[in-house]
């Protein structure tokens, strides 16, 4: 269960990296989700991955279905927050969603070693 998280957390990386392209993509015939939806969906593709990441983390916890530990992950939510204001209120401008770009790459990081803390903490604990 909590494999889904790195697998939602790059679906939002991938979609984020698809924004600023969106000209050149439709132009080349590249038919990405962001491509064929637009920009404004793309920003809610983007927060929808964050969500379902962030939602996987306490329900696998509190099902069992991984231990305590991986809450850890929850402490980068606030980094995932201020990276959707900023693309959220710069979606059309290339240059000025750089940082929820980059920010985005900082969640996937940090997000993953804190789970790899909260099961070896887990298995040290044990």
């Amino acid at each position: 269960m909590i494999s889904l998280v790195p697998g939602f957390l790059m679906w939002s990386m991938i979609v984020i990296n698809e924004i600023p392209d969106y000209e050149e993509d439709r132009a080349a015939g590249k038919m990405n989700l962001v491509a064929r939806f637009g920009r404004r969906r793309g920003v809610a593709l983007y927060v929808v991955g964050l969500v379902c990441a962030y939602a996987v983390m306490p329900l696998s916890a509190t099902f069992s279905l991984a231990p305590l530990g991986i809450l850890l992950g929850l402490l980068t939510a606030p980094i995932a927050y201020h990276s959707f204001l900023i693309l959220k209120e710069n979606y059309l401008d290339k240059i000025k969603i750089a940082p929820a770009n980059l920010a985005m790459i900082k969640i996937h990081a940090l997000t993953l070693t804190a789970l790899i803390i909260g099961y070896l903490a887990a298995g040290f604990l044990t």
